[in-house]
């Protein structure tokens, strides 16, 4: 599973401004496990800014 994320409340509850992200999300067959795996990027670094 992949999602992306941005926007006030995402920087409120990360505490980072201006950041949007990239998610992925896997999970085992029975439920027992599940892990995400997320990557920040901020506005610079979308316009090749470092």
């Amino acid at each position: 599973m992949e999602w992306e994320l941005n926007g006030e409340q995402l920087g409120r509850g990360v505490g980072l401004n201006d950041v949007k992200t990239a998610c992925v999300g896997l999970g085992m067959p029975n439920g027992q496990a599940w892990i995400e795996l997320v990557k920040f990027y901020t506005l610079q670094m979308q316009k090749g800014c470092r």
